[in-house]
Parts: C-alpha cells; sequence; structure tokens
C-alpha cells in the first residue's frame, strides 16, 4: 500500500477564510454535529480503500470518535459510501420517520437503528461496538449515517486492515482461500489511536498563563539518539535534569504469566464450547479429542489461542460468556499455516487490557483452561522528550490506568489495575517541566499507584506505545484562569478566575440527567480562558471543559461521573463552583419517575390516549407544587417525552441517596370491571424507618383518600426492574385504570391533572412527617 494516500478533499468554510481538509492528515477546522451536541474535531482524518481503490467520502471522511466512558477511539465510516462503493456493489435505503437503515448485498441484509447498539444481519441480532450515528459536517446541510469500521470488519465478511502510520483503513472484500476465518488484522485498530494530536497548536486566540517551553528534541523511546535543549532553552527555565538522567524504578527477576505445554502429536481435535465459572473466573474450553500445542499471545486488547491440529463447527458452537467482567466477546477463527497445519483460533476481546493470563491443559487434554492473572511491571521511567515530561511504564495496556487529580499540593495519581508492582515504595524528587516528585507503591492488592506532584495543573494523554509500554505525556494545559481544588471539606470545586470578566447575565444551568453543570458567559472569552478539557477523573468531577456556543458565548461544561447539587458564590479568587451530595444540603430528597416515555407508549386508552403521556403530565402538574417546597430536593428521570433505560431511572435514585422513589402509572386490564388506584411495593424485610412496605401504605392512604378513585389498596410485586434496582423504598403507583370508563374519565381529563398530583404532593409530604430523615 503506497503511503501517504490523500483522498476525500472536504472544503470547509471557517469565518471567510476556505480551508482544505485532507484524509489522513490533522485538522483543526472540522467542526462536527452528533448525539445532541457540536465538537471540535481533534483528531486525524481517515482514509478508506476498498479492493485497493481509495474511496471517496465527499460529504464526511472516515473519522475517529473517542467513548467517554472508556477512552477507546472507534473509526466510523459513512454506510453509504461504503456499501454503494463498486467494491461491495450493494443498496442502502434510508427510512426517516424511524431513523433507520437497510442494507443489502449478495445474499446479506442489514438492519440497523440510529442510536441503536444492536444491529441485525440476516435477522440476526449483532451487538456494535458504538451505536450508529448521524454525523454532520456543520459546514454541510445535511448529516450522513456513520457506523463502526469494527461492525464491517467483524461481522459483514471483510477482511480490513490498518495502517497506523498514514491512518488507512483497507476493506478487503474477497476472502483468500484457506483463510475463511481467520482474524483480521484490522480488529479494533481504532484503540490503538495515540493521543498526541491533543498537543496541537492552541485555537487562535488563546492565551496560556506560563511560558513552559519543552525543548525541540530528546531522546526518543527508541533509543534513537537526537540532539538535547539548547542553552537558550535551558535558560527560559525548562529544568534538564530529566534528559540526562531520568528517574529508572526498574526489578530484576521479573516472572511473567505465561504458558507452558509440552507439544504432544495428537489427531485432529474439535472445539467445542467455551464455560465461564464466575467464583473462580476461569474460561473452560472443551474439546472433542486432544490437544497438541497451544501458543499464546497478546494483540491489541485481545488474548489469543492459537490451538495446534484443531478446528471447530461454528453451527454446534456453544459460547457461554454474556456474563464476566473479563472479556466482551469470545470469537473462534481457523487458518492453515504455510506447512498445511490447521490452526483453531480463539480470540478474548478484553473489557479491560491489563490482564496477562496462565493457559493450561486437563490431564486428558480435552479441556483448555485461561485463568487471569495480575500483570508484573516490569519498569517505570520519568523523563523528558519534546513535548514535555514524560511517564513510560512497561508491562501494561495504555486502557488499564485510571488517573485522577488532587490538589493542595497538586498530584496527578495514577492508578493500573490488575497489577502488582515489584519496586515496592519508591520516591524520588524531580526537576521536570511540571512534575517535581514521583513515588509509586502497591496500593492494593491487585493495583499499582504512582503519583506525581506538579507545579499548576497541567494536562496529560495516555498514549499506547505498544500492547505492552504505556506511555503518560504531561501536556502544556490549552485552558487558562480555571482551576481544580477539592481541599475543603473535601468538596470538588472549580474556580474561574473573574478578572476581566463581565459577570452580570452568567447563567447557571443544572443539566443533572445528562450528568453536566453549565456556567455559560456572555461573549466570547477564549482570550482569557483557552479552550479545552481540564481532566479530573477524581469520582466526581469527570472534566471541566471550555468552549464556546453558537450564540457566541462562553461555556463552561462541569461534566460529572455522579450526580451533584452545585452551589456557586463569588469571592476574592472568582467565581466558585462547589458540588456536594443532594442529602449534604437538603433534609429531603425523592425521585419521581413517570412511567413508560418516548418510543415506550405503555398502555393505550380506547380514546387513543397512551400512558405515557398521562404519567407525563400529571407528572408536571405534580411538578409545579413540589416545586414551592424549598426543603424537598425532587430530582426527575424525565420531563420530556424521552424514555430512560430502567437501569437509568434506577442508578439516579441511588446516586442522589434519594429518601424514596415514586413511579407513577396508569393501569390496564382486558377485564373493564376493575377500577380504582393500587401501590405496589416489593416484600422485604421490616427494618428501622421507611420501608417500601411502610410507603405503600401511605401513599395509597393518603392518595385514594385525595382523588377520585377507589381505593384497591397496596399490592406486592416481585419482578419490577425499578422496584429491584433502587436501593431506598420505592413503590410504583398505579392511579387508575384506562380499560375502565369512569377511571378513564378521569385520566383523560387534563384539568384534572392539578388535583391527582396534589393527592401525590400530600402522599410525599405526609410520608416525611411519619418518617422523619433525621438529617
Amino acid at each position: 500500500m503506497k503511503k501517504g494516500i490523500r483522498v476525500c478533499l472536504l472544503i470547509l468554510i471557517l469565518s471567510t477564510q476556505m480551508i482544505y481538509v485532507t484524509a489522513g492528515d490533522h485538522t483543526n477546522a472540522l467542526f462536527l454535529e452528533y448525539d445532541g451536541g457540536i465538537y471540535k474535531y481533534g483528531q486525524r482524518l481517515v482514509t478508506l480503500v476498498i479492493d485497493g481503490t481509495p474511496l471517496e467520502t465527499e460529504g464526511m471522511p472516515a473519522i475517529l470518535i473517542k467513548d467517554p466512558k472508556t477512552g477507546t477511539f472507534h473509526t466510523m465510516v459513512p454506510v453509504r459510501e461504503v456499501f454503494e462503493s463498486q467494491g461491495i456493489g450493494g443498496t442502502v435505503q434510508w427510512e426517516a420517520s424511524t431513523q433507520s437503515i437497510g442494507v443489502s448485498y449478495g445474499d446479506i441484509t442489514v438492519e440497523l437503528k440510529i442510536g441503536k447498539d444492536m444491529a441485525q444481519v440476516n435477522g440476526k441480532e449483532i451487538p456494535l461496538s458504538v451505536p450508529a450515528k448521524l454525523i454532520r459536517d456543520r459546514s454541510k446541510k445535511s448529516a450522513k449515517t456513520m457506523i463502526p469500521l469494527r461492525f464491517v470488519s467483524e461481522n459483514l465478511g471483510f477482511d480490513v486492515a490498518w495502517d497506523s502510520e498514514t491512518y488507512t483503513a483497507s476493506i478487503q472484500t474477497a476472502q483468500k482461500s484457506g483463510d475463511d476465518n481467520q482474524e483480521s488484522t484490522g480488529d479494533n485498530q481504532e484503540s490503538t489511536e495515540d493521543n498526541q494530536e491533543s498537543t496541537e497548536d492552541n485555537q487562535e486566540g488563546t492565551d496560556t498563563s506560563e511560558n513552559r517551553v519543552p525543548p525541540s528534541s530528546v531522546n526518543d523511546l527508541d533509543g534513537e539518539s537526537v540532539e538535547r535543549v539548547d542553552g537558550d532553552q535551558a535558560q527560559r527555565g525548562l529544568p534538564t535534569a530529566l534528559y540526562d538522567n531520568p528517574i529508572i524504578f526498574k526489578e530484576e527477576g521479573r516472572v511473567e504469566a505465561e504458558t507452558d505445554i509440552a507439544r504432544e502429536k495428537n489427531e485432529m481435535a474439535y472445539i467445542q464450547d467455551v464455560d465461564f465459572d464466575m467464583d473462580t473466573l476461569v474460561f473452560t474450553i472443551n474439546v472433542d479429542g486432544k490437544i497438541t500445542n497451544i501458543n499464546t499471545h497478546m494483540w491489541d486488547g485481545k488474548y489469543i489461542l492459537d490451538v495446534e491440529n484443531a478446528d471447530f463447527d461454528r453451527r454446534s458452537m456453544e459460547i457461554d460468556y454474556q456474563r464476566n467482567p473479563i472479556a466482551n466477546e469470545i470469537r473462534m477463527g481457523r487458518h492453515v499455516d504455510d506447512e498445511g497445519t490447521s490452526f483453531g483460533k480463539i480470540v478474548f476481546d478484553l473489557k479491560e487490557s491489563g490482564y496477562q493470563f496462565t493457559t493450561s491443559l486437563s490431564p486428558e487434554r480435552d479441556k483448555i483452561f485461561v485463568k487471569p492473572v495480575n500483570s508484573s511491571l516490569g519498569e517505570m521511567m520519568l523523563a523528558q522528550n519534546d513535548k514535555g515530561d514524560y511517564i513510560e511504564i512497561r508491562g501494561i495496556h495504555a486502557r488499564s490506568v485510571k488517573i485522577f487529580r488532587l490538589s493542595q499540593p497538586s498530584r496527578i495519581v495514577f492508578d493500573i489495575p490488575d497489577t502488582i508492582t515489584p519496586f515496592g515504595y519508591q520516591e524520588e524528587k524531580a526537576e521536570g517541566q511540571y512534575v517535581t516528585r514521583i513515588r509509586t507503591a502497591q496500593f492494593d492488592e491487585s493495583t499499582t499507584r504512582i503519583v506525581i506532584d506538579v507545579d499548576g495543573q497541567p494536562d496529560y494523554d495516555i498514549i499506547e506505545v505498544d500492547d505492552q509500554i504505556t506511555r503518560i505525556q504531561i501536556l502544556e494545559p490549552e485552558y487558562s484562569n480555571i482551576s481544580y481544588d477539592r481541599t475543603e471539606d473535601d468538596v470538588p470545586t472549580v474556580i474561574i478566575d473573574k478578572d476581566e470578566v463581565e459577570v452580570n447575565g452568567i447563567q447557571y444551568t443544572d443539566r443533572y440527567q445528562d450528568k453536566e453543570y453549565i456556567i455559560t458567559i456572555p461573549g466570547d472569552y477564549r482570550t482569557h480562558f483557552g479552550t479545552g478539557n481540564i481532566k479530573v477523573n477524581d469520582g466526581v468531577i469527570d472534566n471541566v471543559n471550555v468552549t464556546l456556543n453558537e450564540q457566541g458565548n462562553t461555556e463552561v461544561r462541569i461534566k460529572t461521573t455522579v450526580i451533584r447539587e452545585f452551589r456557586v458564590h463569588e469571592d476574592k479568587n472568582g467565581i466558585v463552583i462547589k458540588a456536594y451530595k443532594p442529602t449534604e444540603l437538603y433534609e429531603k430528597v425523592i425521585v419521581v419517575d413517570a412511567g413508560h416515555g418516548g418510543n415506550d407508549p405503555g398502555a393505550l386508552a380506547s380514546n387513543g390516549m397512551y400512558e405515557k403521556d398521562i404519567n407525563l403530565g400529571v407528572t408536571l402538574e405534580l411538578k409545579k407544587l413540589l416545586d414551592k417546597h424549598s426543603d424537598i430536593k425532587v430530582y426527575y428521570t424525565r420531563t420530556t417525552d424521552m424514555r430512560p433505560s430502567l437501569a437509568a431511572r434506577c442508578d439516579l435514585a441511588n446516586e442522589v441517596d434519594a429518601d424514596f422513589f415514586i413511579s407513577i402509572h396508569s393501569n390496564t386490564l382486558d377485564q373493564k370491571s376493575y377500577r380504582g388506584t393500587e401501590t405496589l411495593y416489593l416484600p422485604g424485610k421490616d427494618t428501622p424507618g421507611l420501608n417500601s412496605f411502610e410507603l405503600a401504605e401511605v401513599v395509597q392512604e393518603v392518595f385514594a383518600a385525595n382523588t377520585k378513585f377507589p381505593d384497591y389498596k397496596i399490592k406486592e410485586r416481585k419482578n419490577l426492574y425499578v422496584l429491584n434496582g433502587t436501593s431506598m423504598p420505592a413503590v410504583i403507583l398505579e392511579m387508575g385504570y384506562l380499560s375502565n370508563t369512569e377511571d378513564l374519565k378521569l385520566l383523560s381529563d387534563t384539568s384534572y391533572y392539578d388535583e391527582i398530583g396534589k393527592g401525590i404532593e400530600l402522599a410525599i409530604l405526609e410520608t416525611f412527617r411519619r418518617y422523619p430523615t433525621g438529617r
């Protein structure tokens, strides 16, 4: 493949300047709209090649999107251009009303829906690593349907090869003879994206508060000698000690987990199934026959077994891996080497890449046992390169590192799960661009912790050098005049320097359902704040992002990992935003859930009304009443026609540590004579204070007494998700029966919703009166 292929010329208009963007290149001028947000694209564009021919994607190039949960990059490709290309020759149909895509080529049909993480291939459900998305280049009128390249490579019979130097993905539609199921060399290539792009020059107008200029060149990782920092640069305040004398923690005699199986020639063996034992964390691969030999290796977040002289029958395979904490997926393949030896390939697609494994055989050689073991770190080094300070860790994969900040003094903590450090406790002073001290120790039985003291609040990137070498690059921050602190009462705090900022007109928006708090400052203050992310990851604050919105105002977005209640005040330091647990501020905290919503309409009444609309209408009237009670903090799972998942509803209640949870529903039955209100609860042990049975009793008693619905009593329910998934007393209030004529009159009369809401409000107040929280 020729390097430097340049296709997919995009013409972007930014302000009045015309900018040309080419696939494979970096770009600072591409703004993308998807998932309800607008994002400045900061990665390299991807070149697509199908059967040796570069693919022109004029409307939208192939791009890399980062999963905020896992940090993994996914290559997204335009579905129409790929499948209707000359190499594939398929057809693509778009159904706007259902936001679904139908693809057909040869005897294969594919169905996808925007936002759904499952696809159907010939009627069989296949999981997607990332859902199909509508993504629009903001300089274009229309969006493009994009799907993960991994789906194309793993499920549709194509091989994909990835060239990390040119960012080229080559799709081969024709399978080679004898390689029908060989593992694609392009699997999950997107996760190997190294993040050096984040060190690009700041956006025009960005100001940095300190002049910390790193050297132009250093000794690179591979040992190639290049010119070091010159004297002039050293005089600008950058220490040079780490260039000449990096700090190295090293322990000789490290024992790696490995496979030690003696080769024994046997007849062809057939792999039958894979089982997993949750107690022992052992995968058992059952075989019809005897194993000759096994070769194992790690590659790109996968543990791969090549089983010599083995095959498998796809039609009879049973793989039980659904409930395990180690592998997202287990795949089978086979290939024949140049000498004609057949190999069965077993691929464990790992959820975390810090694992090492031991592989062994049963005495009869008819079972393969695969067990994860903690990795042992090989070497750790603090050094410098042309970008500044960096930490290099040998023996782990980049995606395994968990990072968070501490303040007073400013520190960055790196936790490496499933590892054992051979270094013990070690600590060294440092003279780096930002790093002043480094220390490491075994934090717990399976976690190695590295802590660096830093001068200021620098940024960082995690770079995957290869499967066993990770580099943590410390970077000059792109933001300024914003800081993070967590010292006073252990409350996460963001401080915004208000000098030169007009504070009048600042707006604060709490989007707790999205775990986001937004400070909107009228005007463009990029010269004051810069742009980019402050990575925190302290278990409460995920990051703080500075952007310019469509109205030309500056937004400081605080993204959290759990729901928090924010309080804002101004002092001599600036605008201080603190994130509290709701129970630290309120005596009473509840969650109100309007049942169903979105594409889940619930029951349908004879007059055409949907249950979801009745539930929401009552909830909105209830909200008006509860808003008047300043001592009660109420969180709502939805206030619009949307459908939070059942898990999301429970997670919200659990995160805010609610005192109780009420889900509002309407009932239905084929027998139209049934009518009245009933309250459902999960039976359990009698516990001190309020429990679900007592909550149900109060809600039923007060609601029935204050509405026109007959009292149909409380009822036990053991199999309802929101009652099982919430950690506090929880009930489902079935207001009335849509299937009953009299109840339907009340439930469809929107003028009566305020009375229904009043009945629920009184039930909530009476619950707190009888069972005070004691806070």
